[in-house]
């Protein structure tokens, strides 16, 4: 029995090849411009920016967006908490955010803004506060896409908790615009904490997801 099956298993395999092989060639052409119709659309999207694409492109467009309101997730572990990180969330407003891709000087993205979060850790019965502002600038120059645009940034803030020293703090980053257009951005970064003061208790790394709307 078990011999027969493999049989017509073989018979069945060796079927299927020759069906493929006989194949119209309309058909295969048909499937070949129906890939290129779907890689076709992911390949303009890559294309650089030039002088002239604004009015055919979006995102070939200067922009220059005021008054950016977000939300932020925080997740922030410092030496005096490394197992039990404080998490949280707050609000994230960018008074000025651009985006330039051209072949000029200087990064294509790039935003000024100031944020406000609350932190809790089941380490502690009181809450984290932080209070900073900073700045992003993208890597390249001519990104010319709306997605997956990898940047650089720090912020400078104040930290409070009611059982840890009070202290400023700088906050260099790394980060991915996973989603960047005018009216929905989604931001992923990490870096840092260090402190101006109490460093072997308040230093340790720290992951943010910023997300901002704007209907204008």
């Amino acid at each position: 029995m078990f011999e027969y099956s493999a049989k017509t298993e073989r018979s069945r395999l060796a079927r299927l090849v020759l069906g493929i092989g006989r194949m119209n060639k309309s058909k295969i052409l048909g499937v070949s411009m129906a890939a290129v119709a779907l890689v076709a659309p992911a390949v303009a999207l890559a294309q650089p920016c030039h002088g002239g694409d604004e009015a055919g492109r979006e995102i070939c467009k200067p922009r220059e967006i005021y008054l950016m309101p977000g939300l932020q997730g925080v997740v922030y572990a410092p030496v005096a908490s490394a197992a039990t990180p404080y998490v949280g969330a707050g609000v994230h407003l960018a008074p000025l955010q651009w985006s330039h891709n051209s072949d000029d000087f200087g990064p294509s993205q790039g935003s000024v803004f100031v944020q406000a979060s609350l932190l809790r850790s089941e380490s502690s019965s009181s809450t984290m506060s932080l209070f900073e502002g900073g700045t992003t600038l993208s890597f390249e120059r001519n990104s010319s896409r709306g997605f997956m645009i990898p940047y650089f940034g720090a912020t400078v803030g104040a930290l409070h908790h009611a059982e840890l020293p009070d202290a400023g703090y700088g906050f260099p980053m790394l980060g991915l615009h996973a989603i960047y257009n005018p009216h929905v951005m989604i931001d992923l970064e990490g870096g840092y904490v260090f402190p101006f003061s109490d460093l072997d208790t308040l230093r340790g790394p720290r992951g943010d997801m910023v997300a901002r709307f704007s209907m204008w």
